[in-house]
């Protein structure tokens, strides 16, 4: 034997040893019985025999249970069994009295059950092609011991039992893995949403706080404008004589009115720009809104805000 089927036979015995203590636990749980018995050999997997076909004679051994007994015969078979073990496969159910029956001698009955490995292979070839690959061993249940069970294994059903159950190991493998890469997928896409949503609601923040600001400082401006003192009448009148020196020539105002902070100047005049200009250069800081028609002479409109101009009158 190489390597390599070394670490695949001991592997596969590794396999075996895990389903096989899956299975008794699962067996205590749910049924609450240790040793398997007739109801966990059922299905496909195994075939029945008839009673033709296997031996069964009661023997007595220094046995506590089916597993002690089995270690036993395997021992010494050539004391138990009428066959030699290279021609023969066999098994052990029991013991077969009850424990609390007071015995004189530590021996106690078990049933064994011997068949020949070439009427399993003739069973084996007289099966269909599909079913002979499916079996793995094959059952009898003695009639008058209808809860006991002897197993028997031959090579191919062991074969095929320890492939199924690696093929399962994979399956379990595989899926465990799909199972495990798609918890972390999840929670990396997780993390991402959070991520993204930590960052909208932080830019959502501060376009609050710059919305916030910003009509803060409107507010402000606003209080400014809305409690800034109204220019004197006499500040005003000399801003109004300033403009009037200064009025370029074909201008006149046709109305002036005074309303809280604000003047309104209407009037008409062959040169807007530079009515305009002096408007501005008279009223400097004043926030000023100028506007005039297209005729000639052209009619204008202007609209100061005497609130940002100096209080002082001009010179």
């Amino acid at each position: 034997m190489g390597p390599l089927q070394f670490i695949a036979s001991g592997a596969a015995s590794a396999i075996d040893g895990v389903f096989d203590a899956l299975s008794a636990i699962l067996r205590v749980v749910i049924r609450g019985r240790f040793q398997p018995d007739a109801s966990s050999h059922r299905g496909a997997r195994f075939l029945p025999l008839a009673t033709r076909d296997v031996l069964l004679q009661t023997i007595m051994l220094n046995a506590a249970d089916a597993g002690q007994a089995r270690r036993a015969v395997a021992l010494d078979p050539g004391r138990h069994l009428p066959l030699a073990l290279d021609v023969a496969l066999f098994d052990v159910v029991g013991p077969m009295d009850d424990e609390a029956t007071v015995r004189d001698r530590p021996e106690r009955p078990f049933l064994l059950g011997v068949v020949r490995k070439e009427v399993l292979s003739r069973i084996r070839d007289e099966l269909k092609s599909g079913r002979s690959t499916r079996v793995e061993a094959f059952v009898h249940a003695p009639s008058d011991h209808a809860h006991a069970a002897l197993v028997f294994a031959d090579d191919a059903g062991r074969r095929r039992r320890r492939m199924r159950r690696a093929a399962l190991a994979i399956a379990c493998a595989a899926l465990a893995f799909s199972l495990w890469d798609a918890a972390g997928s999840a929670q990396s896409a997780l993390d991402r949403a959070v991520a993204t949503a930590d960052a909208d609601r932080l830019q959502g923040e501060r376009r609050i706080r710059v919305a916030e600001r910003r009509a803060q400082l409107a507010q402000q401006a606003l209080d400014q404008l809305q409690t800034a003192p109204a220019p004197t009448l006499a500040v005003t009148s000399g801003r109004l004589a300033r403009l009037a020196a200064r009025l370029p020539l074909q201008s006149e105002f046709t109305e002036i009115a005074l309303s809280g902070t604000d003047a309104t100047l209407s009037g008409r005049t062959y040169d807007p720009a530079q009515l305009e200009l002096e408007l501005r250069r008279t009223f400097e800081g004043a926030t000023i809104q100028f506007s005039s028609g297209q005729e000639t002479p052209a009619p204008f409109d202007a609209r100061v805000s005497l609130a940002s101009v100096d209080q002082e009158a001009p010179r």
